[in-house]
């Protein structure tokens, strides 16, 4: 694979770079196109943290050339049945690459567009209901809400009551437990 060319930003040259791995490793015949929707993401097989710690290792061995070249000399093998099909991969016109990936950006972008409109409609949408409900305050009637608020304040009274005398049932439980196991305890010793 070749390097493209600097002037792309860096998630430029990882598309280009991904839709070049695709291209070698694709089913299809050469000229085939794909749909452009359905083949829009990666599915994870390239991340792009993969891509850049792919770089720096390029970098790390001494340029671009050298390491393509030591990949082609070992990709290259006269026993293997794979060699002419990669060979013919390598040969892909990259005007077919840059009117894939210009349909599949395009495609993206169309997918975008739509999920912006989608957003900004239930945006509005909402906002308009938000000022509906704002300016219908519900009506009001002071008797009632005294009338509720006494009701809730008995049942918060009974609620209390009901709690204190669960709390009193249940340590007079304990302590018959506890008077019970003393006494089980004297029985035996006094016979």
């Amino acid at each position: 694979m070749r390097e493209p060319p600097t002037t792309m930003s860096e998630t430029e040259r990882y598309t280009v770079w991904c839709e070049q791995v695709r291209a070698l490793f694709t089913r299809e015949p050469c000229g085939a196109v794909e749909d452009a929707a359905d083949s829009n993401n990666d599915d994870a097989y390239f991340p792009e943290c993969f891509y850049m710690r792919m770089l720096g290792a390029l970098k790390k061995c001494g340029g671009d050339g050298v390491a393509v070249e030591r990949s082609r000399r070992s990709s290259i093998s006269s026993d293997s049945c794979f060699s002419s099909v990669s060979q013919q991969r390598n040969r892909v016109d990259e005007d077919v690459l840059a009117s894939r990936l210009a349909s599949k950006l395009e495609a993206h972008a169309r997918v975008l567009s739509r999920q912006r409109q989608h957003q900004q409609q239930k945006r509005q949408e909402e906002a308009a209901t938000v000022r509906r409900t704002v300016t219908r305050l519900p009506f009001r009637d002071c008797a009632v809400e005294a009338k509720v608020a006494a009701i809730n304040e008995d049942l918060h009274d009974a609620l209390l009551y009901v709690r204190q005398r669960n709390m009193l049932s249940n340590q007079l439980r304990r302590q018959l437990e506890e008077t019970r196991r003393l006494l089980v305890m004297q029985v035996p010793s006094s016979s």
